[in-house]
């Protein structure tokens, strides 16, 4: 089958001569892209599990030189469109370590606590907050690295549980925007970003859907269903069957609830972004002269 099409959709004949189309299921990437974004090619998404994935739609395969070598992927989306995207081993995973093993929470109430004193608490420094280096379990994206571990920095005999567990919720956000940003800067067409739409698990924890929307400094829309690579799949084989059908889906389904970023902090997560960058970029930087030196 020369054609791309004919890789996922296959006509067959069957005794009584009837004329049937089977689609084959696409990636779990592409599935789940087409789910959130219909297809939107403005749109960068934030799939948030036990692990995490961030990815584009681009009409264009990135050029070498804007890969980098570092992590992002790129495959196909459909017979014309790619994804682009970046990943990382830790999300999900990572809230539900901390919960266990030193929260001893059985739910997410203690997340939920703190996440909203962040968004109270209006006068305090970014200078002095404690940082959190969210490679637990090892180091993915954006940069492929062996044995990496996770580290605090800027604990004091006055740092409480609550500061470590504040900087473990915004340690994975700031990963987060680390690979929109790598995304953003190997895609040709990041000019077009408008929006973000993010899905998973975390957003039902009481403010970390907020937090997410102010570190980005943008409106983050999300979807309330958890099964999108199911309905991307649907959506896929509607679109090639019955285009009039797929875009009245659209056009129905259009309209999500957003996050909205707390203006008030906006500046404070900027600096505080810039300095755990620059704690991630040090210890990474180490991590590549010790792989040279072996």
């Amino acid at each position: 089958m020369s054609d791309f099409a004919d890789s996922y959709v296959l006509y067959i004949v069957n005794r009584q001569k009837f004329l049937i189309t089977v689609f084959a299921g696409t990636s779990d990437g592409a599935a789940s892209s087409m789910g959130t974004t219909f297809g939107d090619k403005q749109m960068i998404t934030i799939s948030m599990g036990t692990s995490a994935a961030i990815r584009k739609i681009s009409g264009e395969a990135p050029s070498k030189h804007l890969m980098k070598g570092y992590g992002p992927w790129c495959y196909f989306f459909d017979k014309e469109n790619f994804i682009v995207g970046s990943a990382t081993n830790n999300c999900g995973n990572v809230i539900n370590w901390w919960k266990d093993r030193y929260l001893r929470s059985k739910d997410y109430s203690e997340y939920e606590k703190v996440l909203g004193n962040i968004f109270e608490d209006l006068g305090e420094s970014p200078y002095q907050r404690v940082l959190f280096r969210p490679t637990v379990f090892g180091m993915r994206s954006t940069r492929w690295l062996p044995r990496q571990s996770a580290e605090f920095y800027n604990l004091t005999p006055n740092s409480e549980l609550s500061d470590m567990t504040r900087a473990v919720l915004e340690g994975l956000v700031f990963k987060f925007r680390r690979a929109v940003e790598a995304v953003r800067s190997m895609d040709r067409e990041h000019k077009t970003v408008a929006k973000y739409v993010a899905s998973g698990g975390l957003l039902e924890i009481a403010g970390f859907g907020k937090l997410l929307a102010t570190v980005l400094n943008s409106d983050v829309l999300y979807r309330k269903d958890r099964f999108d690579a199911v309905l991307g799949n649907v959506l896929f084989a509607l679109r090639e069957t019955n285009r009039d059908a797929f875009d009245a889906f659209v056009r129905k389904n259009s309209q999500a609830s957003k996050f909205e970023p707390f203006e008030q902090k906006v500046e404070f997560y900027e600096i505080l972004y810039s300095r755990w960058l620059q704690k991630m970029t040090e210890k990474e930087i180490t991590a590549i002269r010790e792989l040279i030196d072996v």
